[in-house]
């Protein structure tokens, strides 16, 4: 592996829990919805996506009791909701787990795919008081691979502060480079890398909005309401 590549990509183990969504903290939704939960810099993102037609109002006032920084509308009728700080209810449950999807149904039953270390889920199995949590699959996730290495990223954003992609430049690739403390070769190479792989990812997936990305929801379909035992959720492995 070269210096200046990015790392392979990790082991991530998922599971598929049935609950309810009072287990999982939510209120039973207005209707069934898709949520998907994301972190970024600035704030956690709950990205919500109704199932057949709905109003907007009910979707609102759904999420009041969180108390949303900001509500934003996408299209194909997905909502997405910021939050800073992340619910305490949501934070207890999914510390140290990726939220792959969650389907929260009309009739307060839910099923949740999540991702994580084995002792992350099984902690995640007693939060919720469900039976042990059993792995359902082990895969490579290919998102676990940065598309820039730390080097490349410092350098294409020290590019970006100085103004270099500006016309005209105010300032050569020299003097870029004498400003980083690093040899114009390395900085040449740096960015030329950078710059190759985030055209080929614009070339390739285009400038989609996360509502509009097909990875959000679209791999998830909504399925039918789980069915719950007498005695409480149960978990669920995938064939």
């Amino acid at each position: 592996m070269q210096p200046d590549e990015p790392r392979a990509a990790t082991t991530r183990a998922y599971t598929r829990l049935r609950a309810t969504a009072a287990q999982l903290g939510f209120l039973p939704p207005p209707v069934t919805l898709r949520l998907k939960l994301l972190q970024s810099s600035r704030c956690w993102s709950l990205f919500l996506q109704p199932a057949g037609e709905s109003r907007i109002g009910p979707l609102v006032e759904w999420l009041e009791p969180w108390s949303p920084l900001r509500i934003e509308f996408g299209s194909r009728k997905v909502l997405r909701a910021d939050f800073d700080p992340l619910p305490a209810e949501w934070l207890a449950r999914f510390r140290s787990l990726e939220v792959e999807m969650l389907v929260l149904y009309a009739d307060g039953s839910a099923l949740a795919t999540v991702a994580g270390p084995h002792a992350a889920l099984s902690t995640f199995g007693r939060t919720v008081s469900s039976p042990t949590v059993r792995v359902t699959k082990v895969a490579d996730s290919p998102r676990d691979v940065p598309l820039l290495t730390q080097a490349q990223d410092a350098a294409l954003r020290a590019a970006i502060a100085a103004g270099y992609y500006k016309i005209p430049r105010p300032l050569t690739l020299q003097k870029l480079a004498a400003q980083m403390g690093i040899a114009p070769a390395s900085l040449s190479e740096r960015l030329r890398r950078a710059e190759g792989r985030v055209l080929t990812r614009y070339a390739q997936e285009g400038a989609t909005t996360p509502w509009d990305a097909r990875t959000i929801f679209d791999a998830h379909p909504v399925e039918d309401p789980p069915l719950l035992a007498p005695g409480g959720p149960q978990t669920s492995v995938d064939a």
